[in-house]
């Protein structure tokens, strides 16, 4: 196959600062050499169809075509059907590991993007944090991105497999022994009588042809891979220096085609080349099979040598897109993972985010019904509502003591009263935990079988002090 190298490519989409014109001057000249690609295929596929060389070089019997045998060679050297069996088979896991890496990203999103619309639901206004959907929208185009990725690569796995399908038998038979695939073909001996005819000699002659064009595109594709982007850059950078020219689109166009342009005229001529070797090929193996007609065995040996170079042919490729399959998954892994990484960093951020806005909706709910929970514990609270209505202690109980501005108190008889002490409030102490600044919501007397409400008369009633341990009766 003819194509650009990759480093070519590379060197392309880093011209960033290239303008349009220039990045579509390039497009139009040297993207364009790949329909060389094509054009190589193209004639192989052709002598395939008309199975040559195999068709001249078979003499009938049981011996092999050299072409055949040396495709054989060929195959078995890059390990046969076994090398395409072991990557045919290791591609479906490739894909499934990377589609499950992808799946568990977006399952991720789904999850707190589902959690955070529940949540606005339940808590209406009070859920002021941004709605998820606007702050994925980024990590949800790039989720596409990878999704079409692997959709893409799915569908070049079928393609492949099923080119695989169709040709396997006979890529089986070529990475079989020469006695075996002797022992496979059909014997004929109808070529041997057209041994020394003009027609043959002349296929002959046009296969040598077709032989130096494909030297000459090895040495064109050579050619191209031994020029790298760090080449083309140093140039670009010198013409910069150099300011030989009005713009930088202008110097890219200058440079590139003073590299590439020798090499596709080189290629244009060998497409021209190649045409007309094809169309001679086809007017000579069309006579050639006129004078083979009417020899059946004949007719059934050339179908399978004709199978047998198209397997050889699709081998190749299968080896080619099989090896870029791997690679590909395998390249693909660490960006997935590293895009995984990235989401579970947004979900715990936003985990994170979440835990503080419900913790302060509760602290602002809690707040704001502080007078409405006092009140409904002071109603199921039949002594702290006692407490509440209880009168105050009668004052005249207590001896009021003298005004200091007058004479003593005396008795009927005359004498005088000595003036009583002050009067004092006998001390009692309190139960453990007992709370002065609160008594009704007092919870930590755990001795006390109703916690939140004081079971004796508050401090300063007078009464006895409670014997420890008693029990209400």
């Amino acid at each position: 196959m003819f194509w650009i190298p990759s480093t070519i490519f590379k060197f392309y989409n880093s011209l960033v600062g290239i303008p349009d014109v220039g990045r579509g001057k390039f497009d139009s000249t040297y993207l364009a050499d790949e329909k060389t690609g094509v054009g190589v295929s193209e004639g192989l596929q052709f002598l395939a169809s008309v199975n040559l060389p195999a068709a001249i070089e078979d003499h009938g019997g049981r011996e092999i075509p050299p072409s055949v045998m040396e495709k054989s060679n060929e195959i078995k050297r890059q390990g046969g059907i076994n090398t395409i069996d072991k990557m045919i088979n290791d591609l479906p896991e490739s894909l499934t590991r990377n589609k499950e890496i992808l799946d568990e990203a977006i399952r991720m999103l789904d999850d707190e993007e589902r959690g955070d619309t529940e949540l606005r639901t339940q808590f209406k206004e009070r859920w002021t944090r941004t709605v998820s959907s606007t702050l994925t929208r980024p990590l949800r185009d790039e989720a596409k991105k990878y999704m079409d990725i692997i959709q893409n690569a799915i569908n070049a796995d079928k393609v492949v497999q099923e080119k695989y399908r169709m040709n396997r038998d006979c890529i089986v038979l070529l990475s079989k022994q020469t006695h075996e695939i002797a022992d496979e073909l059909p014997s004929a001996t109808a070529v041997g009588a057209l041994r020394d005819s003009f027609v043959l000699r002349e296929l002959h002659r046009l296969m040598d042809g077709v032989a130096a064009i494909k030297a000459e595109r090895e040495v064109i594709e050579s050619e191209l891979k031994n020029t790298d982007s760090d080449s083309v850059r140093a140039r670009l950078i010198a013409a910069f220096q150099q300011g030989s020219y009005n713009d930088e689109n202008s110097v890219v166009v200058h440079e590139i085609e003073s590299i590439y342009t020798p090499l596709r005229q080189q290629v244009t001529e060998s497409l021209s080349k190649q045409e007309q070797l094809v169309e001679n090929i086809r007017r000579a193996n069309a006579q050639f099979l006129n004078e083979k007609q009417g020899n059946e065995s004949s007719g059934m040996r050339d179908e399978m040598l004709k199978n047998l170079a198209r397997a050889y042919d699709v081998y190749q490729e299968l080896l080619s897109n099989l090896k870029e399959g791997t690679k590909f998954y395998y390249d693909l892994t660490p960006l997935l993972l590293k895009f995984q990484n990235k989401i579970s960093d947004f979900v715990f951020a936003r985990k994170t985010e979440k835990e503080d806005l419900m913790k302060d909706i509760q602290q602002g709910i809690v707040g704001g019904n502080q007078p409405s929970t006092t009140t409904q514990q002071s109603g199921n609270n039949p002594y702290a509502a006692s407490a509440s209505t209880a009168p105050p202690y009668p004052q005249s109980q207590q001896p009021a003591a003298p005004s200091t501005g007058g004479p003593p108190p005396t008795t009927p008889d005359g004498s005088a009263l000595p003036y009583p002490g002050s009067y004092m409030q006998p001390f009692f102490p309190m139960p453990p935990g007992y709370n002065p600044y609160n008594p009704f919501f007092n919870t930590t007397a755990p001795q006390y079988p109703m916690a939140g409400a004081p079971q004796y008369p508050q401090q300063g009633y007078g009464v006895e002090r409670p014997a420890t341990g008693s029990k209400k009766k």
